[in-house]
């Protein structure tokens, strides 16, 4: 799966938040030449999107962490930094680490 929106939950310093998420993954294309030919090959993956979340002190406390870590519904989850937004009310932009919990 290459997207995710819904309802999620980030734990921070083992409290939880409820959110709304619009997730994505995204997969660079690097080019290059080989026997006189242009091809391409997917490069990196990464992941990230926003979080929709339910007051300031919940996009205070998520968007001050040092890592949060994004829980889906099915159980998987993944680690993430807050990288901008609406510090006070959100929505938070974030920017996942390692693979995609989606």
């Amino acid at each position: 799966m290459t997207t995710y929106q819904g309802e999620a939950t980030v734990i921070v310093n083992a409290v939880e938040y409820e959110v709304t998420a619009d997730l994505r993954v995204e997969t660079e294309h690097v080019g290059f030449i080989a026997g006189g030919m242009r091809q391409t090959v997917e490069g990196l993956r990464s992941w990230g999107g926003t979080l929709t979340v339910q007051g300031p002190d919940a996009a205070w406390s998520i968007s001050d962490a040092d890592m949060a870590r994004l829980r889906l519904p099915d159980g998987r989850e993944g680690e993430f930094l807050v990288s901008a937004g609406d510090f006070s009310t959100g929505p938070l932009v974030i920017t996942g680490s390692g693979a995609a919990p989606f």
